[in-house]
């Protein structure tokens, strides 16, 4: 008979590892509290890890869950979770990504007991004083977020399945793990702004993946424009990922709406105009491609109020592209309407005992390029 075991003190530590030499080194900086977790798994008859019992931890029925988010190699690599009951019982769970890649969304089969899984993908789940000589599976990564190189594991689910060879016996479970930064944490924002883009197969900043963010959900953004006419954003993820966009237009102009060709080749001196779309360590030396300014609005000091694009760049003259675009905005509304502030000219005593006090209202200049309505854009591949 299979007895459900619920363990009301559960302590989880995760945490990024690295095997160098055969030697497993776990990282034991970062801990946080998760925000929300689920580990359950459930045996077979004959299965030697879980005895044929069903097991299950819950945050939400009182089960604590720490995220140790200290690597020691690469993030991603590896992530080991430890379960210690309240009644004194330990798993341990661990998955490796094959050949010290970085775990991904997607199946890992011929799976081999961690950590003497070679180039292979690692599994193995122990406990109890009990543990796979020789262990064989797979597991299904659903989803698995990382922060940037000390960021950690953010979100974590999968599904797994072992078995201690020579048996055909299972032990089949799942893994859900959140675990945000703190509120805290979230980085400042001096502008309020979205951006979303998504690359094609092989695009090199993207890596093929869609990507978004807006202030709304606690990313942070930041915008300048320079003398030369160049408009600078610096997105900074909730979870740590950090994204630069430069748009450049002819040298001798300034950024108005429409839309600009790029063609950037070696080497790095044209007057024509550029973008750059990088970031999490990546970038491009040479850039084709366009960008269309739908609004931009500066003020008297060529500070940049508002911008919206959208924009299609390749790198390295690949065919790939990334598509995207991007919001900003420092000052709301933007509709070309004298501002100012009050300043304080002097003041006097009345009759009566009043004072009067006089102002004068300085306006800030702004220049409005153009204000046109804000569209969705709907990207499509490309050829």
């Amino acid at each position: 008979m299979k007895v459900l075991r619920q363990r009301r003190a559960l302590v989880a530590v995760l945490s990024l590892t690295a095997a160098s030499g055969g030697l497993f080194v776990a990282g034991t900086a970062h801990a946080q509290t998760v925000t929300i977790g689920t580990f359950s798994f459930v045996g077979e008859t004959g299965d030697y890890i879980s005895q044929g019992e069903a097991y299950s931890y819950s945050t939400s029925d009182g089960d604590a869950i720490l995220l140790d988010s200290g690597p020691v190699g690469p993030t991603g690599t590896s992530v080991i979770i430890s379960v210690d009951g309240a009644n004194g019982d330990h798993w341990s769970l661990e998955f490796d990504a094959p050949g010290r890649q970085i775990l991904a969304p997607g199946t890992y089969t011929d799976a081999k007991g961690y950590p003497n899984n070679g180039d292979a993908p690692g599994l193995s789940l122990s406990g109890d004083g009990r543990a796979c000589s020789d262990a064989a599976g797979s597991f299904t990564i659903i989803n698995a977020a990382f922060g940037p190189s000390e960021g950690g594991v953010q979100s974590f689910d999968a599904t797994f399945e072992q078995r201690c060879e020579p048996s055909d016996s299972v032990a089949r479970g799942e893994v859900h793990i959140s675990s945000p930064p703190a509120t805290g944490s979230r980085p400042p924002s001096s502008a309020t702004g979205s951006l979303s883009f998504s690359g094609d197969t092989g695009d090199y900043i993207s890596q093929g993946e869609s990507h978004s963010y807006d202030t709304s959900n606690g990313d942070a953004f930041d915008v300048s424009g320079m003398a030369d006419g160049m408009v600078l954003i610096r997105v900074t993820g909730y979870y740590g990922d950090r994204w630069d966009l430069t748009f450049k237009p002819p040298d001798g102009q300034v950024l108005a709406p429409g839309t600009y060709t790029v063609a950037r080749v070696l080497p790095l001196t044209h007057a024509g105009p550029d973008m750059a779309i990088g970031g999490n360590g990546r970038g491009c030396n040479q850039v084709t491609g366009s960008f269309t300014v739908t609004t931009v609005a500066f003020d008297s000091g060529r500070n940049v109020q508002s911008f919206d694009a959208t924009f299609e760049q390749h790198c390295e003259g690949g065919v790939s592209a990334a598509r995207g675009d991007v919001h900003v905005s420092k000052q709301q509304p933007v509709d070309g309407t004298a501002r100012g502030r009050l300043v304080l000219i002097g003041a006097s005593v009345v009759a009566g005992g009043l004072v009067l006090v006089t102002v004068v209202l300085v306006t800030v200049g702004l220049v409005l390029a153009n204000r046109t309505p804000r569209r969705s854009s709907t990207w499509g591949g490309s050829a």
